[in-house]
């Protein structure tokens, strides 16, 4: 019952204020199919990152057309609704970047117990309204990196000791 009345109010919201796709403004829809292909692809290297210096960097997309404000909304909070979409596309690169990394990177972090995802900081003004978009992002490429090393470790009673 309760779901079927969050249906309702939300739908009743959206005759008064309809929302447009995030990336490219495509009337009544959140995402359009399009533009959430772009978030879909498996992640691409980043050249000429200077400031990384040896650190490799990975994307999921070039931060261009339709990407940009999409990212943008989210992390501003005028799409708070974008959400669960770029959790979804974080644990699906996590979950790639998994079968990416050396076999000893995964077998020291297996052995430590601990998965370390470091965000890169939000600013103060988004920490002090509370939204940690880069830290919720992390969250969910670990859970997408967890996942990954699970399906490729072989059974508990195969593994020695």
């Amino acid at each position: 019952m309760t779901r079927v009345f969050s249906r309702l109010l939300t739908d009743a919201l959206h005759v008064g204020l309809p929302v447009n796709c995030a990336g490219c403004g495509r009337w009544d829809t959140p995402l359009c199919g399009d533009c959430a292909a772009l978030l879909a692809a498996p992640p691409h290297r980043v050249e000429h990152v200077d400031a990384a210096g040896q650190v490799d960097v990975w994307a999921l997309s070039t931060y261009t057309g339709p990407v940009r404000p999409l990212v943008l909304g989210w992390k501003n909070g005028a799409r708070e609704d974008l959400g669960p979409v770029m959790a979804v596309a974080g644990e699906r690169a996590g979950h790639w970047l998994a079968g990416q990394l050396r076999p000893e990177a995964v077998s020291a972090a297996q052995a430590s117990g601990c998965l370390l995802v470091v965000p890169a900081p939000s600013g103060l003004g988004r920490r002090l309204r509370g939204r940690l978009v880069a830290a919720d992002l992390a969250d969910a490429v670990a859970r997408g990196l967890a996942a990954g090393w699970s399906d490729a470790a072989p059974p508990r009673s195969a593994r020695s000791g």
